[in-house]
């Protein structure tokens, strides 16, 4: 019987154990403080002239003003190859897309904000192939 029991928590300290280390990873994932973008839907960077791009240190802490505006990298400008068509902005930033080189949004349709935190957006809809640059600015 005590070693039936024995077995048991055995078991039971092992399962705990692997989740979490399963759990682990995934808290990572949410606190990587980047931008990711693709030039195809759901994230595929698979195919031939297909983009993907991880951004990183993408703002500027501190200072007056908005955060700082940025242009695409040069592979997921649109046309070169295709434009941005899938984001995923993680967990600490809050990031949105404009379809000018200003980044102004005021304009209805002028710009996207990218939901923080995984999954992102397979598809950016209406928007797709249409970004030029990006604004990201830390969580509080």
């Amino acid at each position: 019987m005590y070693l039936k029991i024995y077995h048991l928590l055995t078991l039971a300290g092992a399962a705990a154990a692997a989740a979490l280390v399963a759990v682990h990873p995934r808290q990572e994932d949410e606190d990587t403080k980047d931008l990711y973008l693709c030039s195809n839907p759901d994230f595929n960077h698979d195919c031939d002239g297909c983009a993907c791009e991880r951004l990183t240190e993408i703002v500027t802490m501190g200072g007056y003003g908005g955060p700082p505006c940025y242009p695409l990298p040069e592979d997921l400008r649109v046309g070169n190859p295709q434009g941005v068509s899938s984001a995923r902005s993680y967990s600490k930033w809050n990031c949105t897309l404009f379809d000018n080189p200003d980044c102004n949004g005021t304009l209805p349709g002028s710009s996207l904000h990218i939901p923080p935190g995984p999954p992102g957006m397979a598809s950016l809809g209406v928007f797709d192939d249409r970004a030029v640059t990006y604004q990201c600015y830390t969580l509080p």
